[in-house]
């Protein structure tokens, strides 16, 4: 499978994920295309060698991580929370009956952040010239999930 495209997310809701498999499909993909990625909070090192090994199953592949992001409503040219949104609770992180309002009612407000992509090959060596080792699969399970690919870099999708 070498050259093919892996997408990153974190463990999200249903709503979320909806909308991530909705991005991938788009971008053509497929949703087995989809990894989530490890709690490093929870995750015992099974897990994350286990998250090392199915990346370096998929060959040399693109890996890009991928997020929601929920704006707040625009009001005067300016995408700001005020006060009286946040009686409804941050509207940057909903509740579930708000993301659905959210994904009828005002698409304009959902964004899908993609994060500058990295092939497996780039990682490994990165991992490598930080002083890594490649026989430490849960290590670098860790380093792949806190680096997520990206040089710092990320662009949004409508």
């Amino acid at each position: 499978m070498a050259n093919s495209s892996l997408y990153l997310i974190d463990d999200v809701d249903a709503a979320e994920r909806e909308e991530l498999e909705r991005w991938i499909h788009d971008a053509g993909g497929e949703s087995s295309d989809l990894v989530v990625l490890p709690d490093l909070r929870q995750a015992p090192p099974s897990a994350l060698e286990a998250f090392a090994d199915q990346l370096a199953m998929a060959g040399d592949a693109l890996l890009t991580p991928l997020r929601v992001a929920w704006l707040p409503k625009e009001r005067d040219g300016r995408q700001t929370a005020r006060l009286r949104d946040l009686a409804l609770g941050d509207p940057r992180h909903p509740a579930r009956w708000r993301k659905e309002w959210i994904r009828r009612a005002e698409r304009e407000r959902l964004r899908v952040i993609v994060a500058e992509p990295a092939s497996f090959a780039e990682l490994r060596e990165r991992y490598r010239a930080a002083g890594g080792d490649l026989g430490k699969g849960a290590d670098f399970g860790a380093f792949i999930v806190r680096r997520r690919c990206s040089r710092s870099s990320a662009r949004s999708t409508d």
